[in-house]
């Protein structure tokens, strides 16, 4: 699992830069008490500048954070009103499948004797409330006026 490893390795790296923070604010500390004068970046302390680091850090995970919970909120929104689709290209592929199958064509039998008409769609392509999808309905009607051209 690539994430478990992400983060393993995004928690040693954490640990790594607490130890070098603290020896570096030591070595500072003691370059301070020798010299008699305070070290800065970009102007301030080095306490102060690691500080705002750290809150600058937290605030972006944060923002990022935020971002994220937005498009989850828009993606379900989207999903309730328009439908689902699939997540992926193979999904895709496999719903196109499922649709170019020969439940789903038309069967010019007029030459049998057998009503025109279209068998019963795979249970793969019903939604889980056993209502039929938009596709469904759209190529029931498409089956319908077929089967009146062909009459």
């Amino acid at each position: 699992m690539p994430c478990d490893e992400q983060e393993r390795e995004m928690k040693m790296l954490m640990d790594k830069l607490a130890k070098i923070e603290k020896e570096l604010k030591s070595e500072i500390t003691a370059l301070e008490g020798q010299t008699g004068r305070k070290v800065t970046v970009e102007g301030k302390p080095f306490d102060v500048y690691v500080r705002q680091q750290w809150d600058d850090y937290r605030t972006q995970k944060e923002l990022e954070e935020q971002h994220r919970e937005v498009q989850r909120k828009n993606q379900t929104q989207q999903a309730m009103m328009y439908g689902s689709q699939p997540a992926s290209v193979v999904k895709k592929r496999v719903a196109a499948a499922l649709l170019m199958s020969p439940h789903s064509t038309v069967h010019n039998s007029k030459a049998s004797g057998a009503d025109v008409g279209r068998a019963a769609p795979p249970a793969a392509s019903v939604h889980r409330t056993g209502a039929p999808s938009t596709a469904q309905k759209r190529r029931a009607a498409e089956n319908a006026s077929v089967s009146r051209l062909v009459e």
